[in-house]
């Protein structure tokens, strides 16, 4: 892959020069590309390393080689708010600004000044009698100096604890010595502290992860209505970085690069962001001062250069087409014409085979016989099933003239064989149907598949939803009460309790014995039949 950025476009004094003096046949400004990719690379500049950058993307593990950059120094950032902001032809909607104040850095926390040492003026303490007293004295006033002698006393104290101890003592000793040490170490601590100027960051939207500083220079900043609103031009005559520096500067920029002029339109610019662009200039007195300077450098500025947007034929065309060409998209949405289609499973055809069996009959004679087919066996089967029903259904009636009770068994009707009708067979050995070998033969429809069997069966039809309303006043879609039987008007009123079935009392009544209702009266009929009948003495 070519690298884009090292390509070479001509220019000319004026525009449209590329028109004269040429007998070759130039492409249209779309056919040719060229404003299209200075569009892209330009903005892509802006967006990455035209500003310097201030913070970026952390990533993990080591460091690329030849990458010197650092995080940012300590700082807080302040949000000032965010507009659109124009810069030349392209537009940055929704741009962040910020506001950076950098923090006092470590080095000049830590700067010293050389000072006069105290350890000779102060004498060794001595442990008199005296001393010993104030000593106590100081220790039954201040608690921390007692845990302190305790602990040193136990011999556990450790480096810093002896020298709190020593100093302490020697306060009591020499209270003017210990006055100049304490001085002396608040001018080792308050040593001069340089502070950076605080700086104005922009974030783009497109680029959240990263964040510009807006570099120092003479600004003018200047209002213009638009309708209701106000837009900020502001001009300003800075360092920008260079696109022939191989590392960019972070934090700031080269003093080798030249200065250029930028202009920029923040549309629509909030309060906020205005205060901090005047105090960020240095004042309207510096803005004005500024405004009128950069008037006379504009007036002295170097003639503008074209491009040129025609191209003919060639290599820097095709080179253009490529690096202009978009980006292949492709939808994440499953179209239908990609789904699975659904699998039928297809009719298998079987063939049907009749197995006959040869059956003499002795009116023909032993040299001819009939075939008996599988389908006659099945009809056979059903006779002897409906013929075995029949013993049942002798049986259960037989039962129920014993015990006396008034029921029948009801059988269920045999349904005819596809076969045609058949004689009744008293169930004792299958019938077998003859046929005539002269007649033709016997054709059988096969027998439906039973999962088609099944889908052709009607689905039973669900009952019909019952409808929610008050049994009471008939309102439907209403909320309702008492188990959803009434709504809460009907309650109130007091006519929802006739619904409601009442338990009985039982202290009205004596009680019963209760008798069930569903259970038939045994009547034994009288004995005269002989088996019914027995006389165990005969």
């Amino acid at each position: 892959m070519s690298n884009f950025n090292n390509v070479q476009l001509e220019t000319g004094p004026r525009q449209k020069w590329e028109l004269e003096d040429t007998e070759e046949e130039l492409k249209t400004v779309a056919e040719s590309h060229v404003l299209a990719f200075t569009l892209q690379q330009s903005r892509q500049k802006w967006l990455t390393s035209v500003l310097p950058k201030f913070s970026g993307k952390t990533r993990k593990g080591p460091k690329p080689a030849g990458d010197t950059s650092s995080g940012p120094p300590p700082h807080n950032l302040r949000l000032c708010g965010n507009c659109e902001v124009q810069i030349g032809p392209h537009i940055f909607s929704d741009t962040t600004f910020y506001e950076a104040h950098y923090l006092p850095s470590a080095s000049a926390q830590l700067q010293s000044t050389s000072f006069p040492s105290t350890s000779a003026s102060i004498e060794p303490t001595m442990a008199t009698p005296a001393f010993l007293d104030q000593i106590s004295a100081a220790a039954a006033q201040n608690p921390t100096l007692a845990s302190l002698i305790q602990v040193v006393s136990s011999g556990k104290a450790n480096q810093d604890q002896l020298q709190m101890l020593s100093m302490t003592l020697r306060e009591l000793n020499n209270p003017f010595a210990a006055l100049q040490y304490s001085q002396l170490n608040s001018q080792n601590s308050t040593a001069p502290q340089v502070i950076k100027e605080y700086d104005l960051v922009v974030e783009f939207q497109e680029t959240p992860s990263e964040r510009f500083i807006l570099p120092r220079g003479p600004t003018a900043c200047e209002r213009v209505p638009r309708g209701n609103v106000f837009d900020t031009v502001v001009t300003s005559y800075v360092r920008l970085q260079s696109n022939s520096s191989s590392t960019p500067h972070p934090y700031g920029t080269s003093s080798s690069e030249p200065r250029t002029m930028m202009t920029m339109i923040l549309r629509d610019t909030p309060t906020a962001i205005w205060d901090v662009l005047n105090r960020w200039v240095g004042g309207e007195e510096k803005m004005t001062a500024n405004k009128s300077w950069l008037l006379a450098l504009q007036q002295k500025q170097s003639q503008k250069t074209y491009l040129g947007y025609r191209l003919p034929p060639g290599s820097l065309l095709d080179h253009l087409k490529t690096a202009t060409r978009p980006y292949p998209m492709k939808s994440i949405k499953p179209s239908i014409a990609l789904s699975k289609p659904r699998r039928v499973r297809k009719t298998v055809q079987r063939d049907i085979h009749l197995e006959t069996n040869v059956v003499p009959d002795p009116s023909i004679g032993s040299s001819s016989a009939e075939p008996a087919t599988t389908a006659t066996a099945k009809s056979a089967k059903r006779k002897r099933n409906a013929a075995e029903s029949e013993d049942l259904n002798a049986a259960m009636n037989l039962a129920a003239a014993i015990t006396g009770a008034n029921t029948q068994y009801i059988p269920r009707p045999q349904t005819c064989s596809p076969s045609g009708p058949s004689t009744p067979s008293s169930g004792l050995a299958p019938a077998i149907t003859s046929v005539n070998a002269s007649s033709p033969a016997p054709t059988f429809t096969p027998a439906l598949n039973k999962q088609k069997q099944r889908n052709s069966t009607a689905m039973p039809s669900r009952p019909a939803a019952t409808e929610i309303k008050c049994r009471s006043c008939q309102t439907p879609d209403v909320p309702l009460m008492l188990g959803g039987r009434f709504c809460r008007p009907c309650v109130e009123a007091g006519r929802a309790t006739a619904d409601i079935p009442q338990l009985p009392n039982s202290a009205s009544r004596a009680p019963t014995s209760y008798k069930p209702t569903y259970l038939p009266s045994l009547s034994m009929p009288p004995p005269n039949n002989s088996y019914i009948s027995f006389n165990p003495t005969s």
